[in-house]
C-alpha cells in the first residue's frame, strides 16, 4: 500500500495545489483584486493537474479492474474446490482494490463537484438513482481509446477546457465525458461504430427534416438492434437537453424521472461541526481513543493503534450504557462508498488526517441518536415522530422514487408532511452538519411550501 499511497499523495497535490506549487502569483492578494490575465492563467494551471491526475487516475483504475477480474475468476475456481482459506484470502485482495478504486474515484468527484458550484442541486442531476446499485462501468469494456482521443481532442483545442471521463466518477451517469469550456458543463456523448454513427445520422436528418424519400433508406440495416440502439441514443438525447436546461434555469424535468425540480427560494444555511471532529483528532495524539456527543444527537469516536478495530464494538456499547438502546452506527469511510455526498477534500479535514482514515491508521465511527434527533425538532417547533412500521410501508409504496431513511423498519416524518431521506443522515454523518442546521432548514422548507400553496 506504500506505493499507492505515495500515487495518492501525488494524485492530491496535483488536484488541490498544482497551480500554486507552479504559477508565480502573489497568493497573500485576494483573487478578486487579481488582473484578469492572472485569473485565467491561474485557471489553465488548475486544469493542467486536473488533467495530469486524470490521466493518472485512468491508468491505475484500469490496472485495478484487470486484477478485480483476475481475482474474481480465481476466487470461483477455489469456490469450487472449497478451499475456504484461501477464497478468504482472495476475497479480503478484491476488497483491497475497491478501496483502492473508490479513493481514486474521490479525486474525480472532488473535480468535479467543483465544476458544479459545490452544490448538492446540481450533483443529484447528473445521477441515475433508479438503478441503486449504480455499480460504475468496467472501463476496459467500455469505448475507453475513443474516451481518451475525444479527451486529447477538446484539451488541444484550447488549454483552459478540461474534459472529464464520467466513468471515472462515483455519479456522473449522463455523458461519456463533462467538459468544462467557456465556463459552461457541457454532456458529451460520443459515437463509435457503424451502428451509432447512422443512428445519429438518421436522427439527425429526421429532426431537421431533411428526409424526402423513405427513412430507411438511410439504414443500411434497419433491424431491431439499430432502432434499440436508436431509442437508447434518444433517451441520452432528452436526459442531455433536461440536464442543460436545468443548469441554466435552475428548475426543470429530472433527467432520469418524470418529476418537476426546481432550487429552493431561500438558500439553505449549513453549519458545519468539524472543528468538534479537529478537536477530537488533537486528543488523538495522546491516547488511542477519542469520542465526544454533538448536540446529544452525534457520537464520534475516533479509534488508532491498539484499539482501531475496537470501535465497532464500543460505540454500540456506548450507546447502550448512555441511552439505553442501540442506534446506526457509521464508518465515516463509508462516505467514499455513497454516490451523492460532498467530497472528503470539502469537509475541513486535514491532509494528513485523511490518508490516515484512508490507509487504516485511523478510525472514525459516527452514531446518530434517532430519539434525541426527534426529540430536537420538536423542541424547536416542527412535529416530528416515527412512522409505525406500516405507514412506513406504506410511504415506501407511495414514493418509490425517495430515499427513505429507515431504523428497525420505521422511517421519521416531520410536521407530517416530511418524510426523512437517507441523504439527511448522510448530511449530518458523512458531511459534518449539524443536526439544529438541518432542523432549521426544515422549517425554511416548510415555509416556502406553505407560501407556495
Amino acid at each position: 500500500m506504500k506505493e499507492f499511497e505515495q500515487l495518492t499523495r501525488t494524485i492530491f497535490d496535483l488536484t488541490h495545489q498544482y497551480a500554486i506549487d507552479n504559477l508565480p502569483l502573489n497568493y497573500d492578494t485576494h483573487p478578486s483584486k487579481w488582473k484578469e490575465e492572472d485569473i485565467k492563467q491561474f485557471q489553465i494551471y488548475v486544469h493542467k493537474g486536473f488533467k495530469q491526475a486524470q490521466e493518472l487516475i485512468l491508468n491505475e483504475i484500469l490496472g485495478l479492474q484487470v486484477s478485480t477480474k483476475n481475482l474474481n475468476n480465481d476466487l470461483k475456481s477455489c469456490r469450487k474446490k472449497k478451499d475456504t482459506k484461501k477464497a478468504k484470502e482472495i476475497e479480503n485482495e478484491i476488497t483491497l482494490v475497491k478501496h483502492k478504486e473508490v479513493i481514486l474515484r474521490s479525486f474525480i468527484d472532488f473535480i468535479a463537484w467543483q465544476f458544479l458550484g459545490g452544490q448538492y442541486y446540481r450533483v443529484r442531476r447528473f445521477y441515475d438513482d433508479r438503478e441503486r446499485s449504480n455499480s460504475r462501468p468496467t472501463l476496459a469494456s467500455s469505448n475507453v481509446q475513443s474516451i481518451i482521443d475525444a479527451v486529447n481532442y477538446y484539451h488541444a483545442q484550447d488549454e483552459s477546457n478540461f474534459a472529464l471521463i464520467s466513468d471515472l466518477s462515483s455519479f456522473i451517469d449522463i455523458g461519456d465525458i463533462l467538459l468544462l469550456q467557456d465556463g459552461q458543463v457541457i454532456p458529451i456523448e460520443l459515437k463509435e461504430g457503424q451502428t451509432n454513427e447512422e443512428v445519429f445520422q438518421f436522427i439527425t436528418k429526421m429532426s431537421k427534416k431533411e428526409i424526402t424519400t423513405c427513412p430507411y433508406s438511410l439504414i443500411s440495416n434497419p433491424s431491431e438492434k439499430f432502432f434499440k440502439q436508436a431509442n437508447r441514443v434518444l433517451n441520452q438525447i432528452k436526459r442531455g437537453n433536461r440536464l442543460t436546461d436545468f443548469l441554466k434555469n435552475e428548475k426543470g424535468i429530472d433527467p432520469f424521472n418524470e418529476y418537476e425540480v426546481r432550487v429552493n427560494k431561500e438558500e439553505y444555511q449549513v453549519e458545519s461541526y468539524i472543528g468538534v471532529v479537529n478537536n477530537l483528532f488533537k486528543d488523538l495524539e495522546k491516547k488511542d481513543w477519542a469520542y465526544t456527543i454533538f448536540e446529544d444527537v452525534i457520537t464520534i469516536g475516533l479509534y488508532q493503534n491498539t484499539l482501531f478495530n475496537m470501535g465497532d464494538s464500543l460505540l454500540p456499547h456506548l450507546n447502550k450504557s448512555l441511552f439505553g438502546k442501540e442506534f446506526p452506527v457509521v464508518n465515516y469511510l463509508q462516505k467514499l462508498h455513497t454516490p451523492i455526498n460532498e467530497p472528503i477534500y470539502f469537509q475541513g479535514l486535514s491532509k494528513e488526517h485523511i490518508f490516515d482514515l484512508f490507509f487504516g491508521r485511523i478510525r472514525m465511527l459516527i452514531s446518530i441518536n434517532l430519539d434525541n434527533f426527534i426529540a430536537l425538532c420538536n423542541t424547536n417547533g416542527l412535529n416530528a415522530r416515527y412512522l409505525t412500521k406500516k405507514e412506513t410501508m406504506n410511504s415506501k409504496k407511495r414514493h418509490k422514487n425517495i430515499d427513505l431513511f429507515e431504523w428497525k423498519k420505521q422511517a421519521i416524518i416531520i410536521d407530517e408532511k416530511l418524510t426523512l431521506g437517507g441523504g439527511i443522515i448522510g448530511r449530518m454523518v458523512f458531511d459534518f452538519t449539524k443536526p439544529s442546521s438541518i432542523i432549521n432548514n426544515f422549517k425554511l422548507q416548510l415555509a416556502e411550501e406553505m407560501v407556495d400553496t
